[in-house]
């Protein structure tokens, strides 16, 4: 069978699992400032800096925005509120990397992709995927060419498979490569969300969620059938979202390479339709007006 291959938006949730490895070995503290571990030039003579620790990357309350347009800046206290932060993720990866001399590439091949026999994945290009590659389509049905990596980023360069998400998500729900105290911290509200707003850096905090908060590298929230874990992602013409029970082990994993309206609005289809259940993230990330 052949494995088509996509660059995937879902890739923080994969690198938080690996940095709470690190944080059971004890090379990483949640709590302590990055600063301590490796300086970060990209922001000077703002003192919040030193503020901003790991649990805040994972739980996306660093402060920064998603992408830096120009230079980097820091919008609020950290720690304060939530606003989805790619940004955040690049950080913590450069810590990681220091720590362990290795690329996030190596780092993650040793330390998930092999043990989780996760084959066809990769966060940097691999020359075996032109074969196999899904190719992106804009919102006009057009294929645009996919990006293909030299290096990794933490956020969002990973290429990999329904099939071998599946297996990361498997390890998840059964309790493998962390230990259970993790995995349920992982798990835990650390930060509860502002409705309607992902990326909230030039907004006065409103009412926060009833049903959804963020864990460390994944969104949490309320169904009927239990407490879920959930995250999205688009990424030039590609758009995904997973969501899992993890007490009952059930996940569904959608994956599509378009980035049409249609592609919006047939994914909270395709979740209903097997659950039966309407997902709070929808309504937070308001499917009709806002891009995967």
């Amino acid at each position: 069978m052949i494995q088509f291959l996509k660059p995937h938006p879902l890739a923080s949730p994969f690198f938080a699992y690996a940095s709470l490895q690190l944080v059971e070995e004890g090379l990483l503290d949640l709590d302590r400032p990055l600063i301590e571990y490796l300086p970060y030039p990209a922001i000077e003579n703002d003192a919040r800096l030193n503020l901003i620790t790991a649990r805040m990357v994972l739980s996306h309350t660093t402060g920064f925005p998603n992408w830096r347009d120009g230079s980097l800046k820091i919008y609020f206290q950290p720690g304060e509120r939530f606003s989805y932060s790619g940004e955040g993720f690049v950080y913590l990866q450069k810590v990681a990397e220091h720590l362990l001399g290795q690329s996030i590439e190596e780092f993650l091949k040793k330390r998930v992709f092999q043990p989780l026999q996760m084959t066809h994945s990769s966060f940097i290009w691999q020359s075996a995927y032109e074969r196999v590659k899904a190719s992106g389509h804009n919102a006009d049905g057009i294929p645009i060419n996919s990006p293909r990596p030299p290096s990794g980023n933490a956020a969002y360069t990973l290429h990999t498979t329904a099939l071998d998400y599946a297996k990361f998500i498997i390890a998840i729900m059964k309790g493998i490569g962390l230990k259970a105290e993790t995995l349920d911290q992982m798990m835990s509200p650390q930060i509860r969300v502002e409705e309607g707003c992902v990326n909230c850096i030039h907004k006065h905090p409103g009412k926060l969620s009833d049903s959804i908060s963020w864990g460390l590298g994944w969104g949490l929230q309320r169904l009927d059938q239990g407490d879920s874990f959930w995250h999205w992602g688009d990424n030039q013409g590609f758009k995904s979202y997973v969501v899992g029970l993890r007490k009952e082990k059930k996940a569904i994993i959608v994956f599509l390479n378009s980035s049409s309206g249609l592609g919006l609005s047939i994914i909270p289809q395709i979740i209903y339709g097997i659950w039966g259940a309407w997902q709070p993230a929808f309504d937070w990330i308001d499917t009709e007006k806002v891009p995967f």
